[in-house]
């Protein structure tokens, strides 16, 4: 009868796991903020838990960062419908993301730390452009709902608009940039139209 009791209770408390596991799942899965479309070269997920090969069908999720090597290709699509292209010798961001829901309008927060990036908004830029904010190391832009290319040449920030427009700002100054403008922000300088339009290789 020991025994009896003692296998129950392990049984129980492996019904308990799974159930707390069952439970955890969907919120893990809440935080996942895009699938890989494409990935071609060397592109590699590093986050909190090391560093992975990033192929096809896989996930991007807040806290993450994307690396792309000398050959490395990748385009990923946000639960929101937006998409991102990265160019050879990219390094991205997702330090925040929550995705659009009946009481959330969600929330994208990503930072360009290095090479270079096509996006096309989704809903979040569409519909809350306020809750989208693309950072690097000298301005942030926020979006209009709108399609626009960002590179990092050196430490110069150089942006196009394909569609829409964007809205470049730091502690120097602000910058609305329209369809079919480009843009740059220098070191220590406020934003600025420009006639050298973004190398996206």
């Amino acid at each position: 009868m020991t025994s009896y009791n003692a296998y129950s209770l392990k049984w129980l408390q492996a019904c308990l796991v799974m159930g707390l596991l069952s439970l955890m799942l969907p919120a893990q899965a809440a935080t996942e903020a895009a699938l890989v479309l494409f990935s071609h070269g060397n592109v590699v997920l590093t986050n909190n838990s090391g560093s992975y090969p990033l192929e096809k069908g896989a996930s991007v999720a807040s806290g993450d960062t994307v690396i792309t090597g000398e050959d490395g290709r990748i385009q990923m699509r946000f639960s929101d419908g937006g998409l991102v292209s990265l160019m050879p010798n990219s390094r991205f961001a997702v330090e925040e993301y929550e995705q659009p829901s009946a009481t959330n309008e969600g929330s994208v927060s990503v930072n360009l730390l290095k090479g270079g990036m096509r996006a096309l908004s989704g809903s979040i830029g569409k519909n809350q452009p306020d809750n989208y904010k693309l950072k690097t190391n000298v301005a942030t832009l926020g979006i209009r709902g709108t399609q626009f290319v960002v590179v990092m040449d050196a430490d110069v920030m150089r942006v196009h608009v394909g569609e829409g427009r964007v809205a470049l700002f730091n502690e120097f100054g602000d910058l609305l940039v329209d369809s079919g403008q480009h843009a740059e922000v220098m070191p220590g300088q406020a934003p600025a139209l420009s006639l050298t339009a973004p190398m996206f290789v």
